[in-house]
């Protein structure tokens, strides 16, 4: 479906039933390379929210922060990445390396 709307921005949370959210992101990626995904999960350990970033993902919101996710897609539709404080490390140090 993704690969037919064409999504400027999809929202895509990683508990989903039957499927990996990390496979429906490497997917999306695939079927629509321009389609800008931010990931929205109860998950905030460092290792999951740079395994998102490296696929691809744009955005990465944890459930229940009260994050304004209005203000996250427009973010994200502008080109920047938005990532919860207090999820990365403050050092700026980045990913790890692979």
């Amino acid at each position: 479906m993704v690969g037919r709307l064409k999504p400027d921005v999809l929202t895509l949370d990683l508990g989903l039933s039957g499927i990996s959210g990390l496979d429906v992101l490497h997917a999306t990626r695939w079927y629509s390379p321009d389609t800008k995904v931010i990931i929205i999960s109860g998950h905030d350990e460092e290792s999951i929210v740079w395994e998102a970033l490296r696929q691809g993902a744009r955005g990465y919101i944890v459930r229940d922060e009260g994050i304004d996710l209005k203000r996250a897609i427009r973010v994200v539709h502008d080109g920047e990445v938005w990532v919860n404080r207090g999820v990365l490390p403050a050092s700026g140090s980045g990913p790890p390396r692979m």
